[in-house]
Parts: C-alpha cells; structure tokens; sequence
C-alpha cells in the first residue's frame, strides 16, 4: 500500500453508549469517537440531510485536533435504478445535500445504498444505475464538488472480507488494491446486513 494511504477506523453514527456515557449533542461526537481510540466517524443522514452546515463547521473543528475525519451517508431514500425518472432525478439532489454537509463536515467521502432492482432485471437496473452515477458525478461538478468521492455501498457475502481492485474512475472508489471491504447492502439486486468498514484518507 502507497505511503499517501491512510486506514482509518470508525463507527456509523453512534450507539447506546453515547447516551450512557452522558453525551447529548453531535458537538460531543468528535470527543466521543477519540475516546474509543477511533479516527473517523460517519455521520449518518439516513432519513434526510438535517444537519446545519454551521453546526458542521463546529463539529469539524473539534474533530480536526483529534485527528478525526468525518464522511456522510446519504439518506435511504435514493433510488439510482428506479423505474421512475423522478427518483433517480431525486437521488441526484440527496447526494447533492449530502455533499454540502461532507464538505463542512471537513470530509469528502459520500456512502449511499443506491437502491433495488426492483420490477427489473439486475442488467437493466445496473444501466439505470450506471446513468444516474454519471449524471450525480456531473452535478457534483458543476455544483463545486468536484474533490467529492461518492461510494456506492457494494454487495458482498455476507460477513466476508474481499480484496477490491483499483477502479480507474477514483471518484467512485478510493480503495487502494487489496483493500478489505466488509459486506455492505446497495446494489441493485443485492441484499445483506450492513458491517462497517475501514475509511481511507
């Protein structure tokens, strides 16, 4: 692995035990997370992009002296494969949301499940997919982001560690080669339990 690579390791959102510690704001997660040992976190947006850029900002500062960084998962709702032009059209401006916050957040990493097949087959919903990832890289240009990475969630079986190759596209995937990737739920026509995975800087 290059020297420019760096594993990090952190938790998707919080647990039981942010409450039970005595934490009670998103402020508190940069302290949270060092405390465990950890040097990413990622903030979930699962049911919407709610978080305030300002109250981004914020958290960013308090990560940046503990050698934390932040990535966003994108909210449930998107769609890339969908039947419906709308829905994918949609899933577009989540991930445009989704961005606005990553890059206060002092991140550029965007993790989004991209959706079922549906009332299709996997090759079409794949092509459906393909479109609306060019497309979403598009805006996410024309919208400033260019430094943005989006990661589609990629199925695996489940509880089982894969290498994944070198994508030459690396707005798609920054994983160097040989890189562990734990089974993760998202691609059309794919199924499992979520595990969390390493984060790369």
């Amino acid at each position: 692995m290059s020297d420019d690579w760096k594993i990090r390791f952190g938790t998707a959102g919080t647990s039981d035990s942010f409450a039970v510690q005595g934490y009670k704001t998103s402020l508190e997660v940069p302290e949270y997370t060092a405390k465990m040992g950890l040097n990413a976190f990622e903030y979930q947006c699962g049911r919407g992009v709610r978080l305030g850029l300002d109250k981004a900002a914020r958290m960013a500062a308090l990560a940046a002296p503990k050698d934390i960084l932040f990535s966003v998962h994108a909210p449930y709702y998107i769609s890339m494969s969908s039947l419906e032009e709308d829905k994918r059209l949609n899933s577009i401006q989540y991930l445009l949301q989704s961005a606005a916050v990553c890059r206060a957040l002092g991140g550029k990493r965007i993790i989004f499940h991209s959706g079922s097949c549906g009332k299709q087959s996997r090759e079409a919903a794949l092509e459906k997919a393909l479109d609306t990832m060019r497309r979403a890289v598009e805006a996410l240009d024309e919208a400033g982001f260019a430094d943005m990475t989006l990661c589609p969630e990629i199925p695996v079986p489940e509880r089982i560690a894969v290498p994944v190759p070198q994508h030459r596209n690396r707005r798609w995937s920054d994983h160097p080669p040989g890189t562990a990737v734990h089974n993760v739920s998202g691609m059309p026509g794919s199924a499992g339990e979520q595990v969390r995975k390493p984060l790369l800087s």
